[in-house]
C-alpha cells in the first residue's frame, strides 16, 4: 500500500539523516527526522489493520512496526532521551 511503501521510505532514510546531522552539527535534524517517522507510521496504522489479517500480512505488517519502533528507540537514544517501554 502507498502508507506501507512511504513508511518504509522514511525508515530507510534513518542513516543519511545522521550522517547529516552530525556532519552540519545539527541535531534538530534527527528530531525533525523522528518526526516524520511519527507522522509516516500514524498514517500507515490508521489505513491498515495488523490483528485478524491473514498470516502472511500480518507478519510484515509487525515487521514494520518494529522495525519503526527500532529507529524510534535508535533516534531517540542519540538525542539522549529515553524511549518509552509502552504507549
Amino acid at each position: 500500500s502507498p502508507e506501507e511503501r512511504e513508511l518504509i521510505r522514511v525508515l530507510l532514510g534513518y542513516e543519511d539523516t545522521l550522517k547529516n546531522a552530525f556532519h552540519s552539527y545539527k541535531p534538530n535534524v534527527v528530531a525533525q527526522y523522528l518526526l516524520d517517522v511519527c507522522q509516516a507510521f500514524n498514517r500507515f496504522y490508521n489505513q491498515h489493520r495488523i490483528l485478524g489479517e491473514p498470516e502472511a500480512i500480518a507478519s510484515s505488517r509487525m515487521a514494520l512496526v518494529d522495525a519503526t519502533r527500532r529507529v524510534l528507540e535508535a533516534g531517540l537514544g542519540v538525542l539522549g532521551i529515553s524511549a518509552p517501554d509502552a504507549m
